[in-house]
């Protein structure tokens, strides 16, 4: 079988929907802010099958006791090093009922070889159905292991109604056995924010303990996150941000700590993650946004970037930064800078910095000169400094320039890039713990 094969499950069957007591309450995984739920990848599983796969029949079969084998997740594979194996998903006849989680049976020649069982459920978190299994060596060491992909259903709680895909990974031996790679499977359903084989195999692929080359990733991976914690702790409690400058502390409330909100995400794509803080009830000299990035080799924080709260992430590494006031000729126009992700230095460099004239709201200056008309030969009613990197310093204002320059500058800039879309949570006791 190619080990890139994926399977996905289009199957559905009832589940009894019981009343569930108010006070009990779901863990609900997340990383970079609330997860929106997503399908994993779907398709026609025959028009996937590749060379020495077997496909397997359709629906459920009975199975042990409480029991059934969901045929559609269930297939013979040529896996390196057992050969050909099966493979059974075998899922819960009530989850309701039970609170059982979907288990997998490794079979080789008509023996259970081994049995796959790490149940993901909560108190209020039902297993749903199991949505994709694949078989990449996502680790490189040369032996086929396995990506699971399963949906759940909350049926208590205020989250009732909703649904949440979770991710398993587990790491075949040189022997043939399989374990649970825990780290890395709940790392991965708090990060990801699209559930499918091709993300969870790229996002084990990066952090995987086994990769070669990067044989500490997932232990960087994991002491990044509690760093992460303990330095939004060190914010809440004594009001210093990770590079030891003062938070301004104006309007904080001691008993009720809302200043800001963070998110953790790779947001450079350089392979590891990053800490956004977007600090904001405070003072407007005081409100800040920073990107952090935790240094495993030095034990020690460093600031990627730092600007006025108001930045907004291109997907092609660029930033466009705010300025805190508007009290130029800019009217409408807010006047902002533009940073581009530089991965020599892993930092964010200027660009450019813009500001304009509105000539409907300010015919003169402050001065009493005119408007510059000749320069706005697209009669737009606006002209555009444009501060670029390489100008002098000292300060001179550039000419005057047309929207239509301004515009040729964003198209160099951002080109069809999309916005980059962060999932935010608040600064709170109980949300840092769920980094």
């Amino acid at each position: 079988m190619n080990p890139f094969t994926t399977h996905t499950s289009n199957f559905t069957f009832s589940r009894l929907m019981r009343l569930l007591p108010s006070a009990l309450t779901v863990f609900l995984l997340s990383g970079c802010g609330v997860r929106p739920q997503t399908q994993p990848e779907t398709g026609n599983t025959a028009a996937q099958t590749q060379p020495h796969t077997f496909e397997a029949d359709t629906g459920l079969s009975a199975d042990a006791e409480n029991y059934l084998t969901d045929e559609t997740q269930s297939f013979h594979v040529d896996h390196n090093p057992l050969g050909k194996i099966r493979f059974c998903s075998l899922v819960p006849e009530d989850p309701t009922a039970s609170g059982k989680d979907a288990v997998f049976r490794i079979e080789k020649d008509g023996e259970t070889l081994q049995i796959l069982d790490d149940s993901s459920t909560a108190a209020t978190m039902f297993f749903s159905k199991v949505e994709a299994v694949s078989f990449p060596d996502y680790n490189n060491d040369g032996y086929d292991d396995i990506i699971i992909i399963n949906s759940y259903d909350i049926l208590g709680g205020p989250d009732t109604g909703t649904g949440v895909s979770l991710v398993k990974y587990y790491k075949s031996s040189k022997s043939g056995a399989f374990s649970y790679d825990r780290t890395l499977s709940e790392t991965a359903s708090k990060t990801l924010t699209e559930f499918t084989i091709s993300t969870a195999r790229e996002y084990a692929e990066k952090f995987s303990t086994s990769a070669p080359g990067d044989a500490n990733a997932s232990t960087d991976f994991v002491l990044c996150r509690q760093q992460y914690q303990k330095a939004l702790n060190e914010l809440i409690e004594n009001h210093v941000f990770p590079n030891g400058m003062p938070a301004d502390d104006t309007f904080l409330d001691e008993s009720d700590f809302t200043c800001g909100d963070y998110a953790v995400c790779d947001i450079d794509a350089d392979g590891a993650e990053e800490l956004l803080i977007s600090y904001t009830d405070a003072a407007m000299a005081g409100m800040v946004f920073y990107i952090f990035q935790y240094d495993t080799a030095t034990g020690s924080f460093r600031e990627e970037f730092g600007a006025f709260p108001g930045v907004t992430f291109y997907e092609n590494g660029y930033i466009t930064a705010e300025i805190s006031h508007n009290q130029g000729m800019a009217g409408d126009f807010w006047p902002y800078s533009i940073f581009q992700y530089d991965a020599a230095t892993d930092s964010y460099l200027h660009v450019a910095y813009i500001d304009a004239w509105d000539k409907n709201l300010f015919p003169t200056d402050y001065d009493g000169a005119a408007f510059p008309d000749e320069a706005d030969t697209s009669n737009s009613g606006f002209v555009y400094y444009i501060y670029r990197n390489d100008a002098p310093s000292d300060g001179t204002q550039p000419a005057p320039s047309d929207v239509t320059e301004y515009n040729r500058l964003l198209d160099e800039t951002y080109g069809n890039s999309d916005t980059l879309q962060i999932d935010y949570l608040e600064i709170t006791k109980e949300n840092i713990k769920q980094i």
